[in-house]
């Protein structure tokens, strides 16, 4: 049996890692599965890992400039020893950093490497200014082109990487991440649910969610009457000033800050829409979850993710699908001004006229199929098969 060995930035809670295991464990049938990260980590417990040899990392996060450098010296050094030793036939790997280091010891070693972009680039380094991002995309495209096959998370990164990094459309396919669908069908009644209907939003608390524009578009809808409580599942940096945020608006009563849970599939069974209020995603995990769970979705038509995954292509805002609404991405950068914008007006009035009641579970259910263990497992095989 050919050996594959997965490469990832952090054994941690995240998404990428959660979906690089579960493509490793799909494909030990067929492949044997090696896992390493870039650096040291210590989240390997979170996940099932009986099918999966581990060569742990013990190169270190921090540092400036000229350490960061050098630990990409020692990364891939690392990753060419862990070929060498045991035989490794293809290299899959995830996330920008991995992605870097696992084509140059792929090439060192004449060996086949796939690797998985999953973001939006342009967005990930915007705080780059003009020549230092041309520089960053000229490197990710000298060294992208030199890897066996790129997968993209949605079509919208596909056309980003073939237009802004010039790599070959034949080179670059869109494969979503796979889901169980069963685990997303309601089990039971959820003793501990909250006894108000609500409103549901999930993700880290950092700016690209856009969770201060979300706080204060529904300010607005508690202003028009609505009724609904706000529930938030996440942690991050901007806690403290998102609580503050719900403070100065006198939300306490309705807005729910919970931090990070387990329970998330609960929450959506039992929510009266899933609320999506990024400023730009790679696709929109979360978004995605919803809809396996039946769950109406109000989202902000951000690159890339939201259209793709409602199937639809908005000509107006705001947009009507058969999975839920699409209105207008917010355009704004991050600040802590409290002043309203027009998309904020715009989502708080489409989260007052909302009727859960208007949407087929039949139509979820179709759309859930592409996401599918069955079928995502099936392109992942016919590719690897391929390159090697």
């Amino acid at each position: 049996m050919k050996k594959v060995l997965y490469v990832v930035d952090k054994i941690e809670g995240g998404g990428a890692t959660r979906i690089i295991v579960r493509v490793a464990n799909m494909l030990s049938d067929s492949y044997s599965p090696y896992l390493t990260s870039m650096v040291e980590s210590h989240g390997y417990s979170k996940y099932d890992l009986t099918q999966i040899e581990i060569v742990y990392s013990d190169v270190q996060l921090g540092g400036n400039v000229f350490q960061k450098a050098y630990r990409l010296y020692l990364n891939v050094k690392a990753i060419v020893s862990i070929i060498k030793a045991n035989e490794i036939d293809c290299v899959l790997s995830f996330l920008e950093r991995s992605n870097f280091c696992a084509v140059l010891a792929a090439k060192i070693t004449k060996k086949k490497v796939i690797i998985s972009v999953r973001n939006n680039i342009d967005r990930q380094y915007s705080n780059f200014g003009g020549s230092a991002l041309k520089a960053i995309k000229f490197l990710l495209s000298k060294v992208y082109s030199r890897a066996d096959h790129i997968v993209s998370l949605s079509k919208g990164v596909k056309a980003q990487l073939v237009t802004e990094l010039s790599l070959n459309e034949n080179k670059v396919s869109t494969i979503y991440n796979p889901y169980y669908l069963e685990d997303y069908v309601k089990q039971q009644e959820w003793r501990e649910k909250p006894t108000s209907p609500y409103f549901l939003a999930v993700g880290r608390l950092e700016e690209q969610k856009g969770f201060n524009h979300l706080i204060k578009a529904f300010y607005i809808y508690r202003e028009l009457g609505g009724k609904n409580h706000l529930y938030i599942l996440g942690d991050g940096v901007l806690k403290t000033y998102l609580n503050e945020l719900v403070d100065y608006y006198e939300l306490k009563e309705s807005v729910n800050i919970v931090g990070f849970t387990n329970n998330v599939k609960s929450y959506m069974h039992n929510a009266e829409a899933f609320i999506f209020s990024s400023l730009w995603e790679g696709f929109g995990n979360a978004l995605v979850e919803a809809i396996l769970c039946s769950l109406p979705v109000i989202s902000t038509d951000c690159d890339f993710g939201p259209a793709e995954i409602m199937c639809c292509q908005a000509d107006a805002y705001p947009f009507n699908s058969k999975l839920g609404v699409l209105v207008s991405p917010f355009e704004l950068p991050f600040e802590k001004a409290v002043s309203r914008s027009s998309e904020e007006n715009e989502m708080a009035n489409v989260m007052f006229k909302f009727e859960p009641r208007n949407y087929k579970k039949e139509d979820f259910l179709k759309r859930a199929e592409d996401f599918s263990f069955h079928n995502v497992k099936e392109k992942w095989s016919e590719l690897v098969e391929c390159v090697i």
